[in-house]
């Protein structure tokens, strides 16, 4: 059996998270997360290659996180002087929670994703809402023969200051027309 490839697309955050019971966690998010469980489950059977920006201020961090993972190959992480954003996400219950961001960058390219397309998937995973835009979806469909994940997530939270409330996706169907495998949870439907 030969190695898994997958790009995964979408904003690294620094993550302040505070649970209903008030203990705080403080750790790079965002798809962190699935770049990591990725490189856990896949061992060597696996090649991640993200794609993202981060900030100056969390690199080292980032780096330090993914050393014990030669599966991951960080040549898409961009990083960048602005910052890295940072998601504040207070947990009212179990299942509710109050979620601010400070953005600080921008939207992720289909020049920053192009190198990355020869793969087995390319999954999308919306952090910030504004990781990537449509034309960039469809051109990545219209470039690769690879599996297309995304993960809905973000792509529902206006961006409005720092507060994110849910909003309606107008052109939702153009979103999802070329993609093959679409996750997202009963709020974000």
């Amino acid at each position: 059996m030969g190695v898994f490839n997958v790009t995964v697309v979408g904003n690294i955050n620094h993550d302040i998270i505070v649970s209903s019971e008030g203990k705080t966690t403080d750790s790079l998010g965002g798809i962190v997360y699935n770049i990591v469980t990725l490189a856990e489950v896949g061992g060597s059977f696996i090649k991640i290659f993200p794609v993202s920006f981060i900030g100056r201020d969390e690199k080292r961090k980032f780096d330090k996180l993914i050393a014990p993972y030669p599966n991951v190959l960080i040549t898409g992480v961009v990083e960048i002087s602005e910052g890295t954003n940072i998601n504040y996400l207070r947990y009212t219950n179990c299942n509710e929670r109050e979620e601010l961001t400070q953005f600080f960058t921008g939207e992720i390219t289909y020049e920053m994703i192009e190198k990355f397309l020869d793969v087995d998937v390319v999954h999308f995973n919306f952090i910030s809402g504004y990781d990537v835009a449509l034309d960039t979806i469809v051109k990545v469909r219209e470039k690769t023969d690879a599996l297309i994940f995304l993960d809905v997530h973000s792509l529902v939270l206006k961006k409005e200051t720092t507060q994110r409330h849910y909003r309606c996706v107008a052109q939702w169907k153009d979103w999802i027309k070329g993609v093959d495998i679409i996750q997202m949870n009963i709020t974000e439907l």
